[in-house]
């Protein structure tokens, strides 16, 4: 697609074609294409214009895509972002936890936040076994004195861990 080039072309007037009709005609073969524009744009407003709009999409199946990111190498630096992007868009799948988890407790300060905020959200898992492995992941977080700064997040991150296992 034309606009799918346009997200990468650097230009302004290009990118906000392509966001307008993102916003328009939105749906799952916009997600990577924006994921990706959004990875590589160099200019700060042209990746906030591209984060907008993907914090905003309401695409169930880019779940999917936002998880493959999460896994993939080639998102590293982006991690709290991808995060931001499914809660902002109510896409929380349980499968993602404990890769959030790992984002939270080995990323930055924002990349804490952003797990955090995420996993505050989750109503419920059901995959005992995932969520004792974020609970101990976090657990491990806490515990590691090169973290120290990171401890303030993850405490209270446990504690919705915690409060996830107790409602099972």
């Amino acid at each position: 697609m034309k606009e799918f080039q346009q997200l990468q072309s650097g230009d302004w007037e290009q990118v906000q074609s392509a966001l307008e009709a993102a916003r328009d005609r939105g749906d799952i073969r916009w997600v990577r294409p924006l994921l990706e524009a959004f990875r590589d744009a160099g200019d700060e407003a042209i990746r906030e214009a591209i984060g907008d709009v993907l914090g905003s999409l309401k695409v169930s199946e880019a779940a999917d895509v936002f998880q493959d990111a999460l896994d993939d190498p080639e998102y590293a630096g982006v991690e709290a972002d991808i995060i931001s992007f499914m809660w902002n868009t109510g896409l929380m799948p349980e499968e993602a936890l404990l890769r959030v988890a790992e984002v939270g407790t080995s990323g930055d300060y924002r990349a804490a936040l952003e797990a955090l905020t995420w996993i505050e959200q989750l109503e419920s898992v059901q995959n005992e076994h995932l969520l004792l492995e974020a609970i101990l992941l976090v657990r491990g977080s806490i515990e590691d004195v090169n973290r120290i700064e990171l401890k303030s997040l993850a405490e209270p991150m446990l504690e919705a861990l915690h409060a996830l296992e107790r409602a099972q």
